[in-house]
C-alpha cells in the first residue's frame, strides 16, 4: 500500500508485520513524490510503485533493493507526466504505466526497453487523463478519466475501445474510477457515480457489476 501525503509504501505480511519499503528519498538519487499505483510481480516479489508529483516508477526487490525505472523522459519522445497507475504482466514481463498529464501508457520491458503503447490520438474516441490500468496475459487494459469515459484493450497488435459513455446502452459510464481482470478473461470498470456497471468479456457488454475501487 502507498501513503500519498506520506510519499512511502509498505508491506504488510498475513501475520500483520509492517514494513516500509520505499520512502520519499525514493532510491537515493531519484525522489519519490506523492506515490500512489502499486503493483506486485508475482513471479519475482518485486513490487512497483508509481510517483505521481516526481514523474517516475521505482522497481522494489524482496531485498529490498530500489532502482528507477522510468522517468519525465518516459521513452526519449514520448514523455510521462503524474503516473497513477502501474501494472505487471508477468507472461512478458511487461510493466504498463498509466499516465494522466501526458495522456498515455508506456510499458517498459525487463531489459528497460521502453515503448508507448497508447495516447490521446485515437480515432474511435478521445483516451484522456487516464486513471487505472491492468493485465490479463499479453493484453493491456486502460482507463481514461471524466474527459474520456472509455477504456481501452491494447494487444500487441492492436487497440480496441471495449466501452464508451453509453455504457451497456442502460446505464451510462460517466465517471471512471478503476478497471481490473479476472481469469476468465472478463475485464471489470467502475464508475462512482453510476451504481452498476457493465461486466465484459473481452469486447462483449453483458450483465452489470459493480467494483468498488480501494482507496
Amino acid at each position: 500500500m502507498t501513503g500519498a501525503l506520506s510519499d512511502n509504501a509498505f508491506k504488510v505480511t498475513r501475520g500483520g508485520a509492517i514494513t516500509q519499503i520505499i520512502d520519499a528519498t525514493g532510491d537515493g538519487v531519484h525522489a519519490l513524490s506523492e506515490p500512489g499505483g502499486i503493483a506486485l510481480d508475482d513471479a519475482t516479489g518485486d513490487v512497483y510503485v508509481a510517483g505521481r508529483l516526481s514523474n517516475n516508477v521505482f522497481k522494489i526487490t524482496p531485498a529490498g533493493v530500489i532502482t528507477q525505472i522510468i522517468d519525465a523522459n518516459g521513452d526519449g519522445v514520448h514523455g510521462l507526466g503524474e503516473p497513477v497507475d502501474v501494472a505487471v504482466d508477468t507472461i512478458e514481463q511487461r510493466l504498463p504505466s498509466s499516465v494522466s498529464a501526458t495522456s498515455n501508457a508506456l510499458k517498459i520491458t525487463p531489459g528497460g526497453v521502453i515503448t508507448q503503447i497508447i495516447d490521446s490520438s485515437r480515432t474511435e474516441g478521445g483516451f484522456a487523463e487516464p486513471v487505472a490500468v491492468a493485465t490479463a496475459g499479453t493484453d493491456v487494459y486502460v482507463l481514461g478519466g471524466a474527459s474520456s469515459r472509455r477504456a481501452f484493450k491494447i494487444t500487441p497488435t492492436v487497440i480496441t475501445e471495449i466501452i464508451g459513455p453509453g455504457g451497456d446502452g442502460v446505464h451510462p459510464f460517466e465517471l471512471p474510477g478503476d478497471i481490473a481482470t479476472d481469469n476468465l478473461g472478463k475485464v471489470y470498470v467502475s464508475d462512482p457515480g453510476e451504481s452498476s456497471l457493465p461486466d465484459l468479456a473481452v469486447a462483449a457488454i453483458s450483465h452489470c457489476v459493480a467494483r468498488a475501487r480501494g482507496q
